[in-house]
This record gives structure tokens, sequence and C-alpha cells, in this order.
């Protein structure tokens, strides 16, 4: 097994910085970039990096992460988005994910836009998320997911502290949690 643990800034390994019309230069932070493959991470920690604006760069490696089977997010407070479109393809052994205490996280599956490669939807094996204390958090998957990606092994779903939460599931999602046997949210917006 493979795990990597990030929890500061300085172990960032990529970044791409943009020059904007009237010449102020920003950067954009990744912690992974095009250059980076892990096929044999099972494990994946980021923690309290706060520099970050996304986890992968949007030109990420075909088959960089294949392997990875867990991943959690914590203290990361310009984290967007956990799991972007272009990455949900190569994500083949997600069981648990974690996202808590990101100030900024609006939503943890960005599944807009998305085209499955072969026409078939995605079918990915996450069991468990938690995900907690994150108080923009609109919803945890795009309204556009019933087509496109197929989550049937859910097990148990957590959801604490989300005030911003409007949206658990797309009503279409409800057709593939035919496992789902725990669904705990406490503390959230959802009305």
């Amino acid at each position: 097994m493979m795990t990597f643990f990030s929890s500061n800034g300085k172990s960032m390994i990529g970044s791409r910085e943009t020059q904007s019309p009237d010449r102020v230069k920003s950067r954009c932070y990744a912690l992974f970039s095009q250059e980076v493959a892990l096929p044999n991470l099972e494990t994946l920690y980021v923690t309290g990096m706060d520099s970050i604006e996304m986890i992968w760069d949007n030109q990420v490696v075909v088959e960089s992460f294949p392997k990875l089977k867990s991943l959690s997010v914590d203290g990361c407070n310009k984290l967007v988005t956990v799991v972007p479109p272009f990455l949900l393809g190569q994500l083949k052994s997600p069981e648990s994910l974690e996202a808590k205490a990101c100030g900024s996280l609006e939503v943890v599956f960005e599944l807009q836009p998305l085209i499955p490669l072969d026409g078939h939807p995605i079918a990915l094996p996450l069991r468990e998320p938690t995900i907690s204390g994150l108080p923009k958090l609109k919803c945890v998957w795009d309204k556009e997911v019933h087509r496109q990606v197929q989550f049937q092994r859910l097990r148990s779903v957590s959801v604490f502290e989300c005030n911003g939460l409007t949206s658990l599931f797309p009503a279409l999602i409800f057709r593939d949690l035919t496992q789902l046997e725990e669904l705990e949210i406490r503390e959230c917006g959802i009305a």
C-alpha cells in the first residue's frame, strides 16, 4: 500500500501562474500537476494546505491515480471542489472519501461537464463519504449526475455541520442507492 500525506504548502507538487490582461500575476496552486502520476497510491491525506485551490491540475496524466481507495481532505480553506469532472473517469477504486473543515468548498463531486468516454455511465465504487464542517457546501453531487455517474455501492453517507447545503442527492440518484444502509445528516442547511 502506498500512502501520501501532505500537511503544509511547502510540499506542493505543482502550481500554475497566470497573468491577467492588466499584468497582475496570480497563482492557481494545484497539489498534483500534469507531470505527476502515482499509479500505486491507495491513500491520500491532504491536510492544512490553505494555499491550494485544487488537488489536481486540469491536465492530469491518464491513469495517474487508478488505485486510489481513500481520499481525505481537511482544512484546505481555498479548495472549492474535491473531485473535478476530468478526474472521475480515472478514479477506478475510491471506497472512502472524507472532506472536512474546508471553508470555501462548495461541491465535493463536480460532475459538470462530464461526458463518459464510451457512452456508458461511470460506476464509482465509493462506499463511505463523510462530509463535515463545510460552511459553503451547496451540494455533494452536481445536479446532472444521474446519467453520467453511478454510485451503486454507497452504504453509508454522513454529512454534518454544512449550513449552506441545499441538496444532498439529486433526485434521480436514488435509483442507484440500493445498498445504502446508513444516512446521517446533522446540523445542515437543508430545509
